[in-house]
């Protein structure tokens, strides 16, 4: 059986497709991430640098997700912190100077008491009554030595009269208006004579206690009246709601560590 005899191409001698060679190699580099030196160019300090066509590129690691969590808290945690020492930066009916340290708050419920403010007015002149005002009132009355006032700001003018830096406390102040207003209505209604001057301190003290009210603010709420007043009344008399108070007890306490003289007045 004869042979099969298939012709043969035979490629020219000295036969090379440069331009072919070189569009593959080039794309073969490009791809590869590879550059020849004709994409290279010296700099003047002798490091390559990259040509225009070429781009660099830059990996940086990712941050986990617990990572980005955990700052976004401490930004948060800072951000709320900052913002309270803002609101905080003075105590609701506290001493701006710095002299009288904070108080601690309590929920009191308010109770009537009327051993304080009898409904026989003429018992308001009894020993009894003189010394319940007396016991819950510091000694001293709330007026207080300030040493080396300098260490203190916003401090008001020195009350006269001492022989070293004194000053009074509003709540002692407010306490000692009460009383005498209570003792002026009593002599009103008991036909008892009080001192002139006593009853000149009035509009002072009704004043001065309409803004100390105003400025505590009490907001807390109250409901239906429970004692005294006509069943069928629409009306509250505060009794038996709840009020966020500071610590008298530790106030009238640091009133008297500090107190100027020793009188037990109101």
């Amino acid at each position: 059986m004869a042979q099969d005899q298939r012709p043969t191409v035979k490629p020219r001698d000295g036969y090379h497709d440069d331009s072919h060679d070189d569009a593959s190699t080039e794309a073969s580099d490009s791809l590869m991430g590879h550059s020849d030196h004709h994409n290279q160019q010296e700099s003047p300090w002798g490091n390559p640098r990259l040509s225009p066509r070429t781009t660099a590129r830059w990996d940086f690691p990712r941050p986990s997700a617990a990572i980005v969590l955990g700052a976004l808290c401490v930004i948060l945690f800072i951000m709320v912190i900052d913002l309270r020492s803002h609101r905080q930066k003075y105590e609701t009916a506290g001493d701006i100077s710095g002299f009288i340290p904070s108080v601690a708050q309590e929920i009191r419920t308010f109770e009537p008491d009327f051993s304080f403010v009898p409904m026989n007015t003429s018992d308001f002149f009894g020993e009894t009554v003189r010394r319940k005002w007396f016991d819950i009132v510091p000694v001293g009355l709330g007026y207080l030595t300030v040493p080396q006032p300098t260490r203190f700001k916003n401090l008001p003018h020195p009350v006269h009269g001492f022989g070293s830096t004194v000053f009074s406390t509003a709540v002692t102040h407010q306490l000692s208006c009460l009383y005498n207003i209570l003792e002026v209505y009593s002599a009103m209604d008991t036909g008892k004579i009080v001192d002139a001057s006593l009853a000149d301190t009035m509009p002072h003290c009704f004043d001065y206690l309409r803004q100390s009210i105003m400025c505590c603010g009490d907001t807390a709420l109250e409901g239906q009246h429970t004692i005294l007043f006509p069943e069928d009344l629409i009306g509250s008399d505060g009794w038996d709601a709840k009020h966020v108070c500071r610590d008298y007890s530790a106030i009238k306490n640091f009133l008297e560590e500090h107190r100027a003289d020793d009188r037990i007045w109101i």
